[in-house]
């Protein structure tokens, strides 16, 4: 992954803040947003950005792929941006769109965007996650979802092996980890092995 440099990433907010601030001055919103708006370079793989809506707050946060940007930084500076903020701007005023239908594409082309939904850009596919991890408690193994491995690994979950119906639970540890990864296919090959 190509890291962004100081100044890019300072550019790159300041054309995302700016293209919030035409939504304010075109009328799109009803308060300017430009600055309060958290703006992330966390995306992996072939999407370029995302807007997203928290319901409770009413507000939203704008995520960008980091390594995309210094790979085609004319395409997101100028169609990915005005892109996400149609979203921001649909999102909080969903009278005006939802999604990338004609209310949405009508706000895109004010904000200088092209209004395609999709881009054509040749970029790499993200790292995908090995589907499950194998366990060993109790000397059998037994498969575990990345979501739960996750969780073990940075001890904020606890969860419970029950090897057979009948037996006393055991408390999965983290370091009951094997160091294996198998594929989802494998899990029920996995378990038929009890």
């Amino acid at each position: 992954m190509t890291k962004m440099t100081i100044n890019q990433k300072i550019d790159f907010i300041s054309g995302v803040q700016a293209s919030l601030k035409l939504a304010y001055d075109k009328g799109l919103l009803s308060h300017d947003i430009s600055l309060t708006v958290p703006i992330q370079f966390n995306i992996r793989g072939r999407v370029t950005g995302q807007a997203t809506y928290h319901r409770y707050t009413h507000s939203c946060t704008l995520r960008f792929n980091e390594s995309a940007i210094t790979a085609h930084w004319d395409e997101l500076f100028n169609d990915t941006i005005p892109h996400e903020v149609a979203h921001v701007v649909c999102m909080l005023n969903n009278k005006l769109g939802t999604g990338h239908d004609a209310g949405w594409k009508r706000v895109c082309r004010q904000l200088g965007g092209t209004s395609n939904r999709c881009h054509s850009l040749d970029l790499p596919a993200g790292k995908r996650r090995p589907d499950h991890y194998v366990y060993n408690t109790c000397g059998e193994e037994y498969a575990i979802s990345p979501i739960r491995h996750a969780r073990l690994q940075r001890n904020t979950h606890t969860y419970l092996y029950t090897p057979v119906r009948g037996r006393v639970a055991t408390a999965i540890e983290r370091t009951d980890w094997t160091g294996r990864t198998i594929p989802a296919d494998q899990v029920a090959a996995l378990l038929a092995k009890r």
